[in-house]
């Protein structure tokens, strides 16, 4: 069998699935982008690089919210035959975010040859494989590592507790600050990266408020030899910093309460706190969006294809899709 290389010799097959892979990727990249999926590519340049910047988690209860956990690779020169190499990018602290991603940037997955399990098939393509992807990002990582599927409850709290914390400090504050440096791997999502981070401000500042009781105390991970200290007190001095910095360039973000569907407009001095009340300077609110949508409120991702549920918005039966491009959605269910 002929081995697969990474040298950037693209044949006609591998030049021509890269731009197909790219075409379905900006058709959907409005629902890409809602599931906090991003892609950064030259639109003129065919090359064997790919970069996939994704947000971990919308769910607060979910370690990974609000964090940018970015994703670089190579298509392989027989492309799609073979899968892209990929490699874990947002790393710090000596701190393993998930099981199936290693400090030294491995991604454990078995579509890309390095986990036992279902191989990669010339039928997937990066969109397919950004879904997969995000898929791992779950409230209990833990339970992804073989042999602690049914760890006690204590040690999987208390991994979720760690990595909830550095993904505050790193997948969060030191992201944001490096995304504006024009030689970090971060610069070209710079804007989505700081306007995301403006428009999740007020939930990064009660997911470190819960970690007050902690403040200095030391931890130590019951795997991969983690250990190091909580200090959210300080850690939430360089929140305020940089919120302070950015509403100074993003003066029109809107911000979502993430307590109700309001959607406030804040401007450069606007600072909110942990419980959303009102800031000693008045957050002036817009607008109230209402809810119109029918499908149902869970994502479609996190259901099997083919899974049924009646909407609790219009009491109408909806059924779990795939697209071409691998992304779930939903559609209204027709029994035949």
């Amino acid at each position: 069998m002929k081995k697969t290389t990474y040298e950037d010799n693209l044949n006609y097959i591998s030049t021509k699935r890269i731009k197909g892979d790219r075409r379905l990727i900006a058709n959907d990249k409005d629902t890409y982008n809602n599931q906090g999926i991003y892609f950064n590519f030259n639109e003129n340049v065919i090359n064997n690089t790919i970069s996939i910047l994704i947000v971990g988690s919308f769910d607060k209860p979910n370690p990974y919210y609000g964090g940018f956990y970015l994703f670089n690779g190579i298509y392989p020169d027989n492309y799609p035959f073979s899968p892209p190499l990929m490699k874990a990018k947002t790393q710090g602290d000596n701190i393993r975010f998930h099981p199936n991603f290693y400090t030294n940037g491995k991604v454990c997955l078995s579509i890309l040859g390095t986990w036992a399990g279902p191989p990669w098939s010339p039928s997937q393509n990066i969109g397919s494989l950004s879904i997969t992807i995000r898929s791992l990002f779950i409230e209990s990582p833990i339970t992804q590592e073989p042999g602690w599927e049914k760890c006690a409850k204590i040690k999987a709290d208390m991994y979720k507790r760690i990595i909830g914390y550095k993904n505050l400090e790193i997948a969060v504050y030191n992201v944001v600050k490096l995304s504006g440096s024009s030689d970090s791997i971060y610069f070209p999502y710079r804007t989505v990266i700081e306007k995301k981070f403006l428009e999740l401000y007020s939930s990064y500042v009660e997911l470190i408020h819960t970690y007050d009781t902690y403040d200095s105390k030391e931890f130590v991970s019951p795997i991969y030899g983690m250990r190091g200290y909580f200090k959210p007190k300080e850690l939430l001095r360089k929140f305020k910093t940089l919120h302070t910095e950015l509403t100074l360039q993003y003066p029109a973000v809107q911000v979502h309460n993430s307590n109700s569907n309001t959607v406030m407009n804040i401007n450069s001095t606007t600072e909110i706190n942990s419980t959303n009340k009102s800031s000693t300077i008045p957050i002036n609110i817009t607008n109230t969006k209402k809810n119109h949508r029918k499908s149902p409120n869970d994502k479609a991702l996190i259901y099997d294809v083919g899974y049924i549920k009646e909407s609790e918005n219009d009491n109408k039966k909806w059924i779990v899709i795939e697209t071409k491009s691998g992304i779930k959605r939903w559609i209204r269910y027709t029994p035949k």
